[in-house]
């Protein structure tokens, strides 16, 4: 039986160790969304891929469908985006975006708009003063809130023309608290 190799992009938002060698990456893609994906001995200090997968990286991936589980059988990195050369608060705001990404995201179904954001706020986050950064960390939880659905269009409007960091700030928990996640 064969198998269709899928060849897409990808952000590695995170991953986990399994077994002796094994990681499972949390990758999001533009065609498959968030998909959970097995890469079997990328540990091993003799494999070709153990120096690609780094957390937050921009990736060209081939993947195969397993039984219940995507396959990682080819990954490059595509950029320079390194999370550990940002300021701290970069890095935390990164790693609040990705942890609710997880969070809110179940199932595979590609969403183009949601990766081209991701995309977006890494090459935007190098660039932005600490306090730009925190009005622009509120934006773009909401904007990943409206793109998954939890916000209307509207309450997305009034916050970018707005910006009142109070109002922000409970727009988001009143979403976080209706997706009852």
């Amino acid at each position: 039986m064969s198998h269709h190799l899928h060849h897409t992009q990808g952000i590695l938002i995170h991953s986990r160790s399994y077994g002796e060698a094994n990681r499972l990456l949390y990758l999001l893609t533009p065609d498959l969304g968030l998909v959970l994906v097995a890469a079997q001995g990328v540990r091993q200090s003799y494999s070709k891929l153990r120096g690609q997968l780094s957390n937050y990286s921009q990736l060209r991936l081939s993947l195969v469908r397993g039984r219940g589980v995507w396959r990682l059988t080819a990954a490059e990195s595509l950029n320079g985006f390194q999370v550990s050369a940002l300021p701290l608060e970069a890095r935390r705001v990164w790693l609040r975006l990705c942890a609710l990404l997880v969070r809110l995201v179940h199932g595979e179904e590609g969403h183009p708009e949601l990766f081209a954001c991701f995309i977006n706020w890494a090459e935007q986050l190098p660039s932005l003063e600490a306090d730009a950064l925190a009005r622009r960390s509120l934006l773009w939880h909401l904007e990943l809130l409206y793109l998954l659905g939890y916000i209307p269009k509207e309450q997305l409007d009034y916050a970018r023309l707005n910006e009142d960091e109070p109002r922000l700030v409970a727009l988001i928990n009143q979403a976080l608290e209706g997706s009852h996640l």
